[in-house]
């Protein structure tokens, strides 16, 4: 959050925060961080807006990442080639099962 708002964007009044929604995301948090008058100089300058808890593109990402990892690399892999293949084989049985995320 420092970098952000020191050296990336050093001289933008507002910096917009897309985040996901796991508790311990708060501005809160930069008061255990910095000091008092930082911190606040810091929440001013952040705008939160957190992903939707369902339907977000964030839950769809996480949810075929860990399919993935299931399905492909749960008992360890030789070789980048036998990556590719294990997920070319996943994506071509899910593309055929039609599969979706169900909520």
């Amino acid at each position: 959050m420092r970098y952000l708002a020191a050296e990336a964007f050093p001289d933008a009044p507002r910096i917009r925060l897309v985040q996901d929604n796991v508790s311990t995301h708060t501005l809160a948090a930069l008061y255990a961080t910095f000091p008092p008058a930082w911190a606040r100089q810091l929440a001013r300058r952040f705008e939160v807006h957190p992903t939707p808890k369902h339907a977000s593109w964030l839950n769809m990402a996480e949810i075929e990442i860990s399919l993935v990892s299931r399905g492909c690399l749960a008992c360890g892999v030789p070789t980048t080639q036998e990556v590719a293949a294990r997920v070319a084989a996943l994506t071509r049985e899910r593309n055929a099962a039609h599969a979706t995320i169900q909520w």
